[in-house]
């Protein structure tokens, strides 16, 4: 009985879609105002709380696919950081320096690695924003996922019940229908 029978989910809202046909308005019109009705129920984007609306799943797809890009993920950069030499970043070594030459040598070494460097960490710092900016995404979406969740199976409940309500009218029907009596029909007068 935990089975979710998928045609019986759409039943009620299939049903209403066909009692709109057969009704005197515009069966376009009714239509479209009744997908609209269902899609507004189960909609992520209206009243959500805090004002702002959560991302939209391809919204979120190209946030995540622009992160595989990003500064950490650039073994290029990080090859060059790691072949740096020692001289640049040990103090020790300039002891081994004993003329001018070979000390503007190593400044052009410092100022090329601090250069590097220097970027490399900006873009580090541009994705750690861009990082929480994706994790606040991934909240916001997974917040709403669960209300619209929540919202569908709230509406499943609703309709079990009315199916339940409709199966115990149809047997109280079957059953007044078979306690009637078997009235012979007249001729008709022609």
């Amino acid at each position: 009985s935990g089975e979710i029978d998928i045609d019986e989910m759409l039943e009620s809202p299939l049903r209403k879609l066909n009692q709109s046909k057969d009704s005197s308005f515009d069966g376009e019109k009714s239509m479209g105002a009744l997908l609209l009705e269902e899609s507004t129920l189960l909609s992520p984007r209206l009243g959500s709380p805090g004002g702002g609306d959560p991302p939209e799943p391809e919204e979120l797809i190209t946030a995540l696919q622009k992160l595989e890009n990003a500064a950490s993920s650039d073994a290029e950069v990080r090859e060059k950081i790691a072949k740096l030499p020692p001289e640049v970043s040990e103090i020790t070594k300039l002891e081994n320096i004993t003329t001018a030459v070979q000390g503007n040598a190593l400044l052009v070494q410092v100022e090329d690695a601090s250069r590097l460097l220097t970027d490399y960490n900006e873009r580090l710092q541009e994705e750690l924003k861009e990082r929480k900016r994706v994790g606040n995404m991934i909240t916001e979406f997974l917040t709403a996922q669960r209300e619209l969740l929540a919202q569908a199976e709230e509406r499943l409940e609703q309709y079990y019940e009315k199916l339940e309500k409709m199966r115990g009218m149809e047997a109280d029907l079957k059953s007044h229908i078979a306690a009637l009596p078997d009235i012979p029909v007249l001729p008709g007068k022609g």
